[in-house]
């Protein structure tokens, strides 16, 4: 996790975390073949339960880094349109947030009336 957690810490751009229950990501499921063309697979129920297993492992693993993401948007049970649609208004809404704060936080910032430099 060294490598992941790095690139975390060194954004500077906003960092966004999707997050699903672990069924409907085993749902979106994808396999590929060597040449990377997409295999039509049907899981059996020890498969699913394996796969299951290992994407609630990674989610606990990764659980920590995923808490320090600046935004976390829960897309569990919406479609491709809806989740984009989700991230989207997520991000505006943050962004809008942060140019407020900023705004705030520059205007305490200001020098006196003198020119000179605060004390604390």
């Amino acid at each position: 996790m060294g490598g992941y957690l790095r690139a975390i810490k060194r954004s500077s751009g906003l960092v966004v975390v999707l997050w699903d229950e672990p069924e409907n990501i085993l749902g979106r499921i994808t396999f590929y073949d060597i040449d990377s063309r997409p295999i039509e697979r049907h899981l059996t129920a020890g498969e699913s339960r394996l796969y299951l297993r290992k994407i609630k492992k990674d989610m606990t693993y990764f659980g920590k880094t995923y808490a320090r993401a600046h935004l976390r948007i829960d897309i569990a049970g919406l479609d491709v349109d809806a989740a984009a649609r989700r991230v989207k208004e997520s991000v505006e809404a943050h962004a809008a947030k942060a140019a407020t704060g900023l705004e705030r936080r520059t205007s305490k910032q200001r020098l006196p009336a003198d020119g000179a430099a605060r004390r604390r």
